[in-house]
């Protein structure tokens, strides 16, 4: 089976859907992998048993940083893990720290803005790390662009967009009633 480390600062306890997207990922790479995550404290709160969480404090970034990326490392290399996994391009030099000290695979999801962050210490450690990834998941077209713009190689990305869980249909009173108060007509709608 394979063994997938995933390092993230964006998960539960935090809220949004960097955080919902991270979480579903962890639970669903674990169906087929054994996975261990690095997250913030109270992470180990909102996964299934079967994925072991070393958390980490989340503020102040700095300290959580410094904490992922050691804990990462040496989980790496007591674990050997085949794939390490950023959450997003934040955790990315962790992950490939972690994956060249066992000889994994290094891969990031990114989101966009961690491809576009302008501050010059991000742009000098972040973006190198991420062109050295061995892949790069983007969530969009727009995003593998942003990607390709700062220099990551269009082989190594893959576009894989969030998905959303559909809940079963309500009953066809509670629609048009839902249409009827709303005034929408019958004609489709589109909510974001």
């Amino acid at each position: 089976m394979k063994k997938i480390l995933i390092v993230t600062r964006n998960f539960p306890p935090l809220r949004g859907g960097m955080e919902r997207l991270n979480l579903r990922m962890a639970e669903e790479l674990s169906r087929a992998a054994e996975v261990r995550l690095i997250a913030p404290e109270g992470a180990e709160n909102h996964v299934a048993k079967s994925i072991a969480v070393a958390a980490v404090p989340l503020d102040p970034l700095g300290r959580f940083l410094c904490a992922a990326g050691l804990r990462a490392f040496r989980e790496a290399r007591s674990w050997r893990p085949d794939v390490v996994l950023a959450g997003s391009g934040l955790t990315a030099p962790m992950a490939l720290i972690a994956a060249r000290a066992c000889g994994a695979r290094a891969a990031a999801y990114v989101h966009g803005l961690d491809l576009t962050v302008p501050h010059p210490i991000y742009r000098a450690f972040w973006r190198p790390a991420l062109r050295r990834l061995d892949a790069v998941i983007a969530n969009s077209q727009a995003t593998s662009k942003l990607g390709q713009d700062i220099g990551l190689s269009i082989r190594r990305i893959s576009v894989i967009p969030p998905g959303v869980d559909l809940l079963p249909a309500p009953d066809a009173s509670a629609r048009e009633r839902f249409r009827a108060a709303h005034d929408l007509g019958s004609g489709p709608v589109l909510l974001s």
